[in-house]
């Protein structure tokens, strides 16, 4: 068990690393479509298309790769290692075939998704989220494979290769926007958004080659493995991708309080996911195998073990996040997107948006833990039910708060919509699996919130007086990189502070990190004495 727990422990920190990397250039990518386009016309359609294209392929890669996980290890189990390169082999040709499928239906009603993805538009901005719909749908045939891909590889424990797989994606991006932009403007960033996903397969290819898979030319629809797996991805289409599903209606209500408003919606949500792709994606990707395997084998209490541990780091790690980029929202949009077409106004309006919906990182990273709970014990219907819940509390709150608090009452329906999602959750998985311990989950959240108040004061007293101070002696670019500074000075000195405080509450999973890192400084210190 210790073993198991210092392997899982390497792989998170290896998937967190390569993921960090990732986003560090999504960021980059990000800024560069602020400087380029900023919150204009152009913007709007992009980030619907991309709303369109962008949300087809997450979910066929995530579906995917969600249930193929489970439907591997059956197949190890009942069929023999022997069978897995037959069964992933076919899972790869019929996923080409529907993805291909998909991605020319998507073509052909490009028209119709624009009216329903972006219906307050005026006519100019219609037609041209049509043209870009078209030329970024053909990623999707791409994405099916990353998502097999994927899968194999997290089932046979290498993380590194896809906690990396974003890497190539962005860079891809960056280029096209620091080189060829001028040339060729919005409808080429939609065309390289297809050879970015290429990138991914490509990327994965050799990680794919030294799992020693070896792939074998079938394409068998009648396969009972593969036709329980895709059945199974039906409900976990919906399940896994809410926030996306929800993010979309919101843009569609926004697109009727103009293209600043769907432009605005979008940066705020792709800044409040950073946090979920860099460590939430990396726990999940690590456990799931882990859980899959542990109720495969009945181990329930294993299972619940590995869930309990799950869901406490996530809130270790959301909470103080929700509550800093709350503080701290003009800041890190003013550092990270203000340049260029990106003006003063976005900044303001971007950052009321980031308070709104900040808090549901927490709940939608949590959800993302119990889904796969639900996933391990092959049960995807229950998921889909509570994510039809979700989507139908997040548009009736929609529908009532539009007109009154504008973009901002989108972001907090979808808070408050992936709360109650949240308990639900819970309350079913407590019937399904037993006693979930949820005694210990309450004294997480009390203790971690507790941290993240005095953190959040600390935040407030430091930074906004010397950024203050730091305005009235530079200017320029000299002012920007002395806020960025000061910025991760104290970010770090809060999550330290964080840290601390949650020591002296007693909080288990700080404790144990800092008696790993005090056991292995002294193993050091012992092999320095020897030596």
């Amino acid at each position: 068990m210790e073993e198991q727990a210092k392997n899982l422990a390497k792989s998170t920190a290896a998937i967190i690393i390569f993921s960090l990397l990732g986003k560090f250039f999504g960021l980059g990518r990000e800024t560069l479509i602020a400087y380029q386009y900023g919150s204009g016309m152009e913007k709007a359609a992009w980030t619907v298309a991309q709303s369109s294209t962008g949300l087809m392929s997450a979910l066929i890669t995530e579906a995917i790769a969600t249930t193929f996980i489970p439907q591997l290890q059956k197949v190890n189990l009942n069929e023999g290692p022997g069978a897995k390169d037959k069964f992933t082999s076919n899972m790869i040709s019929v996923s080409l075939v529907l993805a291909i499928v998909v991605a020319s239906l998507g073509i052909i009603f490009a028209p119709a998704i624009a009216n329903i993805t972006g219906g307050g538009f005026d006519p100019e901005t219609k037609a041209l989220t049509i043209v870009l719909i078209r030329y970024s749908m053909p990623l999707i045939i791409f994405a099916a494979t990353v998502g097999i891909f994927t899968g194999y590889l997290q089932f046979n424990n290498l993380f590194a290769a896809a906690g990396a797989v974003n890497l190539p994606y962005n860079i891809i991006y960056i280029i096209y926007l620091v080189f060829l932009t001028p040339a060729f403007g919005i409808k080429g960033l939609a065309a390289i958004s297809v050879l970015a996903v290429l990138s991914q397969v490509l990327f994965l290819i050799p990680s794919i080659l030294k799992a020693d898979f070896h792939f074998k030319p079938i394409l068998n629809f009648k396969d009972k493995y593969t036709q329980q797996a895709l059945i199974l991805a039906m409900p976990v289409l919906v399940s896994v991708s809410i926030n996306n599903i929800n993010t979309i209606f919101n843009k569609y209500l926004a697109t009727g309080l103009g293209n600043a408003a769907v432009s605005r919606l979008d940066y705020a949500n792709k800044i409040n996911l950073v946090i979920l792709g860099i460590f939430i994606t990396a726990i999940t990707s690590v456990v799931f195998p882990a859980m899959s395997r542990a109720f495969a084998e009945k181990n329930y209490l294993l299972g619940k073990q590995i869930m309990n541990g799950s869901v406490k780091s996530v809130l270790l790690i959301t909470v103080p996040s929700t509550i800093g980029m709350a503080v701290l929202a003009r800041p890190i949009i003013e550092i990270a997107l203000q340049y260029g077409a990106f003006t003063p106004e976005d900044t303001l309006e971007t950052a009321k948006v980031l308070v709104f919906y900040s808090p549901v990182l927490i709940f939608l990273s949590i959800n993302n833990v119990l889904n796969r709970v639900f996933f391990s014990i092959q049960d995807t219907k229950t998921p889909f039910y509570i994510g039809m819940c979700n989507v139908a509390i997040n548009v009736s709150l929609n529908l009532l708060v539009v007109h009154i608090l504008g973009v901002r009452g989108l972001a907090g329906s979808v808070t408050i919509a992936t709360t109650v999602a949240c308990g639900l959750r819970f309350i079913i998985l407590r019937k399904r699996i037993g006693h979930l311990g949820m005694s210990s989950y309450l004294r997480a959240i009390i203790k971690t919130c507790l941290a993240g108040v005095i953190m959040a004061i600390f935040c407030s007293v430091t930074f906004f007086p010397l950024e203050m101070v730091l305005a009235g002696l530079l200017t320029g670019a000299k002012l920007r990189l002395a806020k960025l500074a000061l910025l991760l000075l104290v970010a770090l000195c809060s999550a330290f502070l964080y840290g601390l405080v949650l020591y002296f509450l007693g909080f288990r999973e700080v404790k144990d990190i800092v008696h790993l890192v005090s056991s292995k400084l002294e193993a050091r210190k012992k092999r320095k004495a020897l030596n």
